[in-house]
């Protein structure tokens, strides 16, 4: 194993374990933040959001300008904006999401306590996310980024003449307000700590895959977090029998599980626990939908949610506004139904 893949896997591994635990304690979730706004106008996780955003955007865009990680050759910031992908992707993992009863990282999470209804949202999940990638999907994919608007940068800052600093600056101002005009009788101080520390982590996913693991030699693209991906190629790595070698996604992933199971059985709260009847059907449609989204969508909620949206990415912006609809929709849908 060469240098710069052992610096990404353990660098992966630990990033994955912090925000595995991070994600369990607090149970930060997508599909929490949005049910919770409309069922009762709870607005504490969107919170969280905001923190972590406030906290990734700005310093992800400092890291650009000061040139210690090339951000606009990442595959969030290059290629254009494929806006079919990401509505229709989007859309989808969002209505997945609703009907799984969680975004990604909380399926993956709820895994590792011994929940068998995400593991079978999750093991639907790898295998969708790994067909629309390297399988029989992945020509109607291919297909569909077609239908992309042919940018340089594909960021929002380049595309208005702003510089990364000044990108930065406007997106700290913009997310404070908005964290505070949330806030107004809910305020939650710890979960503006834990996305703090969230939006921290995937600051140092971007200077671990654009700095620290780069070979000066043979330079590649920046990486960052992302669980689609992860799983996509994990599985496929597994079906052949392959090492993944440096790809940050597969050990994000893997620390998240190994770090959620660990503190899971430390807590006590380790249990198997079989979903009813009702439920595996939702389970396995909603693993399906997010699988085959959020790949078609370049990223799930925490790919193109968190990494995608930390580089001011305009397929990030349209990515998230989509999945928010979707699990919206989700959840407007299971409300009607009780």
């Amino acid at each position: 194993m060469d240098e710069p893949t052992r610096i990404m896997m353990l660098g992966g591994l630990a990033i994955g374990a912090l925000f595995g635990v991070l994600i369990q304690v607090f149970r930060i979730c997508l599909v929490a933040a949005i049910g919770n706004l409309i069922a009762v106008r709870d607005t504490r996780f969107v919170q969280a959001s905001l923190a972590a955003w406030l906290v990734a955007i700005p310093a992800t865009l400092a890291l650009e300008a000061t040139g210690l990680v090339d951000i606009a050759a990442s595959s969030y910031r290059s290629g254009g904006v494929a806006w079919a992908s990401a509505l229709l992707g989007g859309g989808l993992f969002g209505i997945g999401a609703a009907l799984a009863g969680g975004c990604a990282a909380r399926i993956l999470i709820r895994s590792a306590e011994g929940s068998l209804g995400a593991l079978l949202t999750l093991i639907a999940f790898a295998a969708s996310a790994t067909a629309t990638q390297f399988g029989v999907l992945q020509a109607p994919r291919l297909w569909l980024d077609g239908f992309a608007l042919p940018l340089a940068d594909s960021g929002l800052a380049p595309s208005l003449g702003l510089s990364p600093l000044a990108a930065a600056a406007a997106a700290a101002a913009v997310l404070l307000a908005a964290l505070l005009w949330t806030a107004r009788g809910q305020r939650s101080p710890a979960l503006w700590a834990a996305g703090a520390l969230i939006g921290g982590l995937t600051v140092a996913g971007w200077y671990l895959s654009g700095h620290l693991a780069q070979d000066p030699f043979s330079p590649v693209r920046p990486t960052n977090i992302n669980i689609s991906g992860g799983l996509a190629r994990g599985f496929y790595s597994l079906m052949e029998n392959a090492f993944p070698g440096g790809n940050l996604g597969v050990w994000f992933v893997t620390g998240m599980l190994a770090a959620a199971f660990a503190l899971a059985v430390v807590r006590g709260q380790f249990r198997f626990v079989a979903p009813q009847p009702v439920q595996v059907g939702p389970a396995l449609l909603g693993g399906l939908l997010m699988g085959m989204g959020a790949i078609t969508a370049r990223g799930c909620n925490i790919g193109q949610g968190l990494s995608g949206m930390s580089t001011l990415s305009l397929q990030a912006l349209l990515t998230v506004a989509a999945m928010s609809s979707g699990i919206a929709l989700g959840v407007l849908w299971w409300q009607r139904r009780q």
